[in-house]
């Protein structure tokens, strides 16, 4: 079963249509949609929502009978990145760091040889060019990290990884629906043949300390 994870319903929205997917009441407290072999599962904005839905939708999964294995779980949404990055453009993720915290996480996913990769670094609250923690960084969004951390604790079988829509450039600019909508509908083609190949992917995630990847932050 391939996982699709989302923080907002506008991410979701274009996935469901372009999927074909239903609301799945077997999940009643959570936001969740499911079709064949895929169920994309709707959270929140930040690391907390995203802990907290992941560990309610993983318990969740325990009461049906028998209960669907994750095999693949992927956090797909927008996000802002460095002025050298541009705008509109999809990208897989290399890497998964936080400001808070040394663990680095590296996606056991290769989902398209063709597609551009580049590092994610979550932060609590929206990120500012202006703010000196934006120095070195590609990618930057508010789940990532609680993605990969909450996945790996309740999807101990699953492949992890990433496709993120830049947005903006570390500006926060206010994105309502139809915004979102027009990053997305470029690359749903994309964006559908990738989902269609990430069951098969086999590469296994891990995670390293800091202490082993200063060469590389």
């Amino acid at each position: 079963m391939l996982l699709i994870y989302t923080a907002l319903v506008y991410e979701a929205k274009p996935l469901i249509e372009c999927l074909k997917l239903k609301r799945d009441l077997r999940f009643k407290a959570l936001r969740v949609f499911s079709g064949e072999s895929i169920l994309l599962l709707e959270g929140g904005v930040g690391p907390q929502k995203t802990t907290a839905t992941i560990t309610h939708f993983a318990k969740a999964l325990t009461a049906i009978k028998p209960p669907p294995q994750i095999r693949v779980a992927l956090n797909i949404g927008i996000c802002g990145a460095a002025a050298t990055f541009k705008l509109g453009a999809l990208y897989q993720v290399s890497e998964v760091s936080t400001h808070s915290h040394t663990k680095v996480f590296f996606p056991g996913v290769s989902l398209d040889p063709e597609l551009p990769s580049a590092k994610l670094r979550s932060f609590d609250e929206p990120l500012y060019a202006n703010n000196p923690a934006a120095a070195g960084v590609e990618l930057a969004d508010m789940e990532g990290f609680a993605f990969f951390e909450s996945s790996a604790i309740y999807f101990t079988e699953a492949k992890l990884g990433y496709l993120k829509i830049i947005s903006d450039h570390l500006d926060c600019t206010c994105l309502d629906h139809h915004i979102i909508g027009t990053l997305f509908k470029p690359h749903l083609p994309r964006l559908t043949t990738v989902l269609k190949k990430a069951l098969t992917c086999a590469n296994p995630p891990h995670q390293v300390s800091a202490s082993n990847t200063n060469s590389r932050n």
